[in-house]
Parts: C-alpha cells; structure tokens; sequence
C-alpha cells in the first residue's frame, strides 16, 4: 500500500491555528484505505513558521496534498497552498471544502491544481485511479488556458472594496483577516467573545512572560514593532523568526487603524507571510486602547508603577476609604474587568523592594494584598520557577527602529537583528545564557530547580541581587501560582465573586493555619500539585485545578493536608491532631489514619517515599 495522499485541515481555534482531523477527511481516507489506497491526516497542535511547516508536509512525502477549506481558515491554506506550489511545483495541491466561492479564485491565484465540489469519496478515488476528469462534474482542474475570474466574491486582496467593507461593516465585528467572516448571527457573536479573550490571553503572555505548556496557540510569537511600518522585505524576514500563530503589536494613530490594518496584510500578502494578527495600541483623550486585528470594539490597556500603586492600596486597607475613584476594596469580583489589561511593573530599586515586602506578606500569613490580585506583573517569567524563560525559543521580543531583536521588556540588551539568520540569532542567546548561568555557578545553585535563571535583567537590579532573591525567596513560585489560582476563582466561582481579598488565605509549606506553626517543614509534599488548600475567614476549602472543582471540608482534613504539604510524618500528625482536637492519642491516631486513607484514595496525597 503506498502513500498516496496528505489531508490537511487548519482548524481555527478562537484566533489560533491547528491541524486537527476532520470528518470529511476521515471519510475519504477510509474509503481510500479500502481501495487500497493510503492517506493520512496531519495532525499538529502546535504549528511551526510557515517555511518549517511546508517541510514538515513534505517530510510525509506524499505527492497529493489536500486541504479542506472552510471560510476560517481560507486565508492560511491559500498562505502554505502558495508556498508549496511556488517552491515545490511538482507537488499536486487539492481543495475540498464548502467554499465554492473561492475556488476558481485559488486555482488562478494561488496556483491550486485541483477543486473537488461533491461527492469527495466517489471524485477522490476516481481522481487518484487516473480516471478522465473532465468526465466528472464534481471537480475543478486549473488548465493553461486561465480561469475566468468570479468577482462576487472577497479575497485577501480586498480588490472589491464594496464587498470588503460590507462584511467589516455588519454589526462592526470581525473582518475576514482576523479568520472568520462574521455574520450578524448570535453564534458568531460568541465566536467573537471567544477570539477577544483567546486574543486577550496572548497579549498578557506577552506582558507576564509566562506561556502555558500545553493547549492550542502555544506555539505562538509575539512581536511589538512600536512606532514602525514594516516593509515587504521585513515581512519576509520575519518568516522564520514568527510562526503561523504569530502577533504583531504596533503602534497606530486612532484616525487611520482600519485603513493601516488593511495596509500591512496587503504588505505581507505580498511576501506570503501570514499575518495572523495585527493589534495596535493608540490614545484616546489620555488612555491607551489596544484594538485587536479587524475588531472595531477595543479593550483598554493600563501600565502601572509598582510602588505607587502599592501605596494607593495600602492606604486603602488601613483607611477603609478608596483613596481611588476606580479602586473598590470590598469585594474580589471588582479586581477583575472584562475589558481591562492592568499591569504592575518593576522598573525602579523601589519598585523591587515593594515586590519583595508583598511576597514576605504572603510568607507569613498565605494572603495576597489588593493589588497582587487586581493586576498582572510584568515580566513574572524573570521571578519564576525553573523553565519559565522563553528567550532560547524567541517567543516574545520588541524591534528598534534598526530592526534590531530585544527579547525583554525592561531589558535593552540587543541578541540579534532580523536580517541574521534565525539560527545565529538563537545561536548567540544559548552562548549568552551558558556563560551567564556559568558565572553564576546555576548548576550547583541550590535554586536551581526553582529559579527561571533569567539572564535579561534591568539596569537597576545586579546578578548578585538577583542570585540572593532567588535564594531567600524560594516561595516566589507558590506565591506566582496560587495569585493565578485566586484570579481565576474570583472570575469563575460564584462562592469567592464577593469575598475581600483579605477574607482568602492559602496554606502553604511555608504556612499553616490549623496546624501549629511550630512544626516546620520535615521534607517534600505528598500532596499532589493539583491539590491546593483555601481559607474564606477560617473555612477550609480545597480546590482541584485539573476538575476545577472546589469543595468545603473540615478543619480535620484541612490540619493532615497543611501536615502532608510539610511532609510531617504521621506520628507528628497523631501528635499536633490530639493538641488542636483535643483528645486523647488513641482517638487522634485512628482519625489521622482514617483521613489519611481517604486522601490517599482520592489521590491528593502520595505515599511518603
């Protein structure tokens, strides 16, 4: 049986794209197989550059590839259709999907050889046998004559402005640059809350610099350009340094947005570089907006000093009184705004020592201050845990007016510029980090397995300092994921939607709240990472981060778990039961071994080794 055919569908996932299996495609290829024919579908979650993803289609080495078209993912297959036929010419490209509309279209512009209309089992296997194909009125074959263009129609091109301004006009929603051609329908109004948080997400990735190990769009770059127009040839630079998934963030004057939009896909159109996403952040009467690709409705965008915010909040807590019309300290639900980005940064000695005094707070009583949970941090990924820095991948970076590559907010130092190569570049960043991390001895480090080990630091901050921070500071990942897990509860529970921040305390290794505090840490945790203990006042509460569930449970449970996250060891459990309880060490051994069982089966422990 030989490989005959690559099926190829370019899932767009709220503004990010896969290659995922599709029912169609399925069909096919088993009809195939029982003609003995072989086809596969190819599958990836995580999509590469375009130049790295037509070789990784090739590699499969098949001589027919076939993409199922649907108006979500037009523009990308037409995007790796010319990239294919334009380098690799002797590969035959087909198209199956529901828009009929832009197929003589493609076949003249992109250069696809074949369109199946219907009937896709019965046409592909005729196709493929070497049947006459003008016998069959299922299918499209380019020929050297040319094609008579349709013109009712819109192409990335937007050569028919009327068309393209009335679908960017209905309802003042999505252009079809963003993926999706918008109709008025309610589902695709959710489609569009969807894309705007997916969209939403990226853009804190890029601020926090801390991207999520799994999921769709992970694979994904973000570029600010500031103030610059990018050139075709740029574009094309771009190619290898971007992925498909790509974010470019510019700088835009409010009076033209839609028209410099509209401008650079054309540029980029020209380069066959996929311009995935084009936001741009303006003023408007003093406050910054950032508007996402074709989305007429913008979200705002709020930088913020660390040290003054802290001390606004902080006078907020001690008076009682908002000393901010904007601020609300009573209830968590207010420290969250759908249309908001707020972010805190760390630009200043000042700054830094403030960052420092919230994280011996939460060390000492597990509890977050106003501000920790309202904002994000700019750049965490620099005080995080071990694996949090992106550099060596190259996932976010800012461009200078020279083109010049500089990786980290708050760091000027330059790595590369966009004209090297992308593997000299990346090159030059690994031999940055190893003589870094060589001269701060990182690998007998004590922290080693809990530090990011940044090598991008502020002017204001010395290796030296950074080193001891680390060290003294072994909490900064606890502290990094339960803020994560507070944010995400505020938006999503009903139960902590009102409650004050200073009503939630976690319990930690570092921190118990039922268990005497004068026990301290004996060796590792046997609670599992998935397991996290909450307070509202002094109702313990356990939260599971893979079911999303939340549960109250006793003061009894919540004392053997703050045990189990110090890896106390049961007869000191039996011990501290019987102090807190009060009852006698027959009565506490047989609770503490009752609990313990039922922990285990629950699988939020694990046996001590």
């Amino acid at each position: 049986m030989r490989l005959n055919t690559l099926f190829i569908y370019l899932k767009n996932n709220h503004g990010f794209y896969s290659t995922v299996q599709e029912k169609h495609n399925t069909k096919i290829q088993e009809f195939l197989k029982e003609n003995n024919i072989q086809a596969i579908q190819f599958i990836e979650n995580n999509i590469s550059n375009i130049v790295d993803f037509v070789e990784d289609i090739l590699v499969e080495g098949s001589i027919n590839i076939a993409f199922y078209v649907d108006n979500g993912n037009f523009r990308i297959s037409s995007v790796i259709t010319k990239e294919l036929k334009e380098n690799f010419g002797n590969i035959r490209v087909i198209w199956l999907g529901d828009e009929f509309s832009y197929y003589e279209y493609a076949m003249e512009k992109f250069k696809v050889d074949i369109c199946i209309l219907a009937e896709y089992e019965e046409t592909f296997l005729k196709l493929l046998s070497g049947d006459t194909l003008s016998e069959s009125n299922n299918i499209l074959v380019k020929n050297d004559e040319g094609l008579g263009l349709k013109k009712d129609f819109i192409s990335t091109n937007f050569e028919n402005d009327s068309i393209y301004l009335e679908i960017i006009d209905k309802e003042n929603r999505l252009m079809m640059g963003s993926g999706n051609i918008i109709s008025s329908e309610k589902e695709n109004f959710d489609k569009i809350d969807f894309y705007k948080d997916t969209m939403k997400v990226d853009l804190e990735s890029k601020i926090t610099g801390i991207y999520p190990s799994f999921g769709v769009g992970n694979n994904t770059r973000q570029i600010y350009i500031g103030k610059n127009n990018l050139k075709e040839e740029q574009y094309e630079k771009l190619k290898t340094y971007s992925s498909i998934n790509s974010t470019i963030l510019s700088w835009g004057d409010n009076s033209n947005l839609q028209n410099n939009y509209t401008n650079n896909l054309k540029i980029a159109e020209r380069k066959n570089y996929f311009l995935s996403h084009f936001h741009q952040i303006y003023e408007d009467e003093g406050v910054k907006f950032i508007k996402f690709d074709g989305y007429t409705k913008c979200i705002e965008v709020c930088c913020l000093d660390y040290l003054k915010v802290s001390n606004d909040t902080k006078r907020v807590n001690n008076t009682n009184e908002s000393t901010n019309k904007n601020i609300d300290t009573n209830v968590l639900m207010s420290t969250m705004k759908e249309n908001h980005i707020e972010y805190l940064t760390i630009t200043s000695r000042e700054d830094f020592n403030k960052f420092t005094e919230d994280l011996e707070f939460f060390m000492e009583y597990g509890k977050f201050k106003y501000h920790n949970v309202k904002f994000i941090l700019e750049n965490q990924c620099r005080y995080s845990t071990s694996g949090a820095c992106t550099i060596k991948n190259l996932i976010r970076f800012n461009l200078d007016e020279e083109m010049n590559i500089i990786p980290c907010n708050g760091c000027r130092k330059v790595v590369g510029n966009i004209n090297d190569p992308y593997i000299k570049t990346v090159r030059k960043i690994y031999k940055e980090a190893e003589k870094v991390h060589t001269s701060r001895k990182c690998i007998e480090c004590e922290v080693k397995d809990s530090c990011s080990k940044c090598i991008m630091l502020p002017e204001f901050l010395s290796e030296e300092e950074y080193c001891w921070f680390m060290k003294k500071y072994k909490i900064i990942d606890e502290f990094n994921v339960k803020k994560s897990i507070l944010r995400y509860l505020v938006r999503e529970s009903n139960v902590f939607s009102k409650i004050k921040v200073d009503d939630v305390k976690f319990s930690s290794k570092y921190i118990s709240h039922i268990l005497p505090n004068n026990i301290y840490i004996q060796g590792e945790s046997v609670v599992l990472d998935k397991i996290h203990l909450i307070y509202i006042v002094d109702m313990p509460m356990i939260f599971e981060v893979n079911t999303g569930r939340i549960m109250k449970i006793s003061k009894q449970i919540a004392l053997i778990i703050e045990g189990g996250l110090k890896g106390t060891s049961k007869d000191m459990m039996i011990e501290a039961y019987g102090q807190v309880f009060n009852v006698d060490k027959n009565i506490s051994r047989k609770a503490v071994e009752i609990i313990l069982d039922k922990l285990l089966a629950m699988r939020y422990i694990k046996i001590k080794e």
